[in-house]
C-alpha cells in the first residue's frame, strides 16, 4: 500500500462521511451512543475547510482512507476532526497526518494547535 497525504479536493468530500462512520464504529456503545455514531460533519463545513485549504486527506492510491480538518479560533488553529478508516488504522497514518498539520501551522506561524475530545475516554 502506498499512502499519500494531500490537501483535500472537492472530489474527496463525498467519501468522508463513510470514513467518519467507520471510525466511529470502533467506539463501544457505552462510550459513544449508537445515534451519535451516525452523525457526520455537515458537508458544508467540510466544503468550507476544503476551500480554505484546511482539509487534508490520506490517500491509498486514489481512495480516501482518512482525513482531518482545522479551523482558526482566536488566532490559533483548532483540530476539529481527525478520522482514519479502521482498515487502514495502526499504520502511523494518524501520526503522519498530525505532523503534516503541525508543519502547515508552523509555516503559518501559529503558536499552538488545540483540540477537544471525550473526557471519559483514555
Amino acid at each position: 500500500m502506498s499512502y499519500q497525504i494531500i490537501i483535500g479536493q472537492q472530489k474527496h468530500i463525498a467519501q468522508l462521511r463513510d470514513i467518519e462512520k467507520a471510525a466511529a464504529s470502533l467506539f463501544s456503545d457505552e462510550d459513544v451512543p449508537p445515534a451519535n455514531k451516525e452523525k457526520t460533519t455537515p458537508l458544508r463545513t467540510l466544503e468550507k475547510a476544503q476551500q480554505q485549504g484546511r482539509l487534508w486527506v490520506v490517500l491509498d492510491h486514489s481512495e480516501v482512507v482518512g482525513f482531518a480538518y482545522v479551523t482558526e479560533r482566536e488566532g490559533q488553529i483548532h483540530l476539529n476532526e481527525i478520522n482514519m478508516h479502521p482498515d487502514h488504522g495502526q499504520k502511523g497514518l494518524g501520526t503522519r497526518l498530525m505532523k503534516t498539520i503541525m508543519q502547515w501551522a508552523k509555516e503559518r506561524e501559529y503558536q499552538s494547535i488545540t483540540l477537544t475530545t471525550f473526557i471519559h475516554l483514555p
